[in-house]
């Protein structure tokens, strides 16, 4: 909320929640025209219709409409690396990638998400006498009342969820595959989780399948694992540096939260989830949770 304020547009948002477009019609209009197939000439065609001039748009052109949109916030950046191995591979390896806190903040910004998260462990019990607890989401479980007793007074959790599955990315252009890793939140609604049109996980990195020439066959697997390793080292640094120190972010009400980012379910394939594993725990002071593999990501 800090950064939204402070971004040079934030006087006319206050009196027009949909600046730099005039009103919701407007901005109905440029998202569909954006999110549409359509090229930018033929963007202008439409615009060029007489009954579209009929209508109260604030924008004329494509290049209107693109400088009306470059205004925005914008979503998390990608970023890409390549990586240079000792033992040489068949392809140049490049791993896109995005920061992991800027989506964990995006996540929390999510206007369809804003009434779904929990940030307080607790405990839900049939009768007074507690003989049978109710299980709902994270926040209702045992693992995350003892995660919150190990974290600073009035700190918050956040169940960091991730995903990692091998996935054919082409077709017609060489078969390629890669490994996207997507993260989420536990802190949101089960019911919401289950819904991917809410889009609740973020792909957080994409991690190239490399294919090491070397003599020794044996050897390829063991490079293919050390060098997946590797990557996702580099992908959720920030996660385990904020485990360790913490984080300011901004919850869906704009209250700033002092957050521990601490990994609580991790679904992959068996090879897979023993590198995160590997990764996530070793480098961490705090005891973060019990990896289960919980089948194929959705």
């Amino acid at each position: 909320m800090d950064q939204f304020s402070e971004n040079k547009c934030a006087v006319e948002r206050k009196e027009n929640q949909y600046w730099p477009f005039a009103s919701k019609p407007d901005w109905e209009m440029a998202l569909f025209l954006l999110w549409s197939n359509l090229s930018m000439v033929d963007i202008d065609e439409y615009l060029k219709l007489e009954f579209t001039k009929t209508l109260p748009l604030s924008f004329q052109s494509s290049r209107e409409l693109q400088g009306c949109s470059e205004l925005l916030l914008a979503p998390p950046q990608w970023k890409y690396e390549t990586v240079t191995t000792k033992f040489p591979t068949t392809k140049i390896l490049q791993i896109f990638y995005q920061d992991a806190i800027e989506c964990l903040q995006s996540l929390l910004s999510h206007p369809l998400l804003a009434t779904s998260f929990d940030f307080i462990p607790h405990k839900v019990y049939k009768s007074a006498e507690h003989a049978v607890q109710v299980y709902h989401g994270f926040m209702t479980g045992d693992h995350a009342w003892n995660l919150q007793k190990d974290l600073p007074e009035d700190a918050s959790l956040l169940g960091i969820v991730l995903s990692l599955d091998k996935t054919k990315v082409t077709n017609i252009t060489g078969n390629c595959y890669a490994h996207p890793l997507l993260v989420s939140l536990a802190n949101i609604d089960p019911s919401v989780h289950a819904k991917g049109s809410l889009h609740a996980y973020i792909l957080l990195a994409l991690l190239p399948v490399a294919k090491f020439m070397h003599r020794n066959k044996c050897m390829h697997g063991v490079l293919t694992d050390r060098l997946l390793h590797h990557w996702i080292d580099l992908v959720v640094g920030p996660l385990r540096q904020a485990v360790c120190l913490g984080v300011m972010m901004s919850d869906p009400q704009g209250f700033s939260r002092y957050c521990f980012t601490l990994l609580v379910a991790y679904v992959a394939d068996t090879l897979e989830k023993l590198v995160i594993a590997c990764t996530m725990i070793n480098s961490s002071p705090v005891t973060m949770a019990t990896h289960k593999d919980f089948g194929d990501p959705i």
